[in-house]
């Protein structure tokens, strides 16, 4: 056997456990990076119920915020004459609902309306405030819950973190291996 293939077989371990530490410290850092960018939303228990006369029902202004994994073209938005200045922007299962002008329907939104109607926003004066609806009632059947979708976003970010922590432990794993694996070379003296 050649130095330069015993060379090899001596280093291969350290080298193994630095790949690993790397590669699972990406993985790692990617899942933790998932999980910060899950978007949650607002707890189902913390909303609001607002009852209200839908007046109009249109596609939401251009200037609206619009969710990260939603079409274009299903952005709507309903106005009514009972919370002047204020737009009510459909989230999540809300926006499956049908909606007719002058139709009395409950909805779930993330702040109270009452407070913000009438106020303007920034300077110019057409701008209306957007209040975010998770979930509509009417006739006192819920038609858009938006527990499913609270849940199903509260367990996805709750398994990237999960991954991510495995990732990392493992990663540690590996150093304190490879870590072993030099000390072993150094007491055995093979240099």
């Amino acid at each position: 056997m050649t130095e330069q293939t015993a060379l090899k077989e001596i280093l291969k371990p350290v080298g193994i456990s630095a790949f690993a530490v790397l590669f699972l410290g990406l993985i790692s850092s990617e899942l933790f990076a998932m999980a910060k960018k899950t978007e949650v939303p607002v707890n189902p228990a913390a909303l609001t119920t607002v009852a209200l006369q839908v007046d109009q029902v249109e596609a939401c202004p251009r200037f609206a915020p619009i969710p990260r994994n939603a079409p274009i073209a299903a952005l709507r938005c309903l106005y009514s004459h009972d919370y002047q200045g204020v737009t009510f922007q459909l989230q999540g299962a809300a926006m499956g609902v049908s909606f007719t002008p002058a139709e009395r329907v409950e909805l779930l939104v993330h702040r109270d309306p009452s407070e913000i109607a009438g106020r303007q926003q920034g300077r110019s004066f057409d701008v209306m405030i957007p209040v975010k609806v998770h979930g509509v009632r009417k006739g006192g059947e819920l038609l858009a819950d938006p527990e499913p979708a609270y849940e199903q976003a509260v367990s996805r970010k709750t398994l990237h973190e999960r991954l991510a922590w495995a990732a990392l432990l493992v990663a540690l794993g590996a150093a304190a291996f490879g870590f072993r694996a030099i000390r072993r070379i150094w007491r055995e003296d093979r240099w």
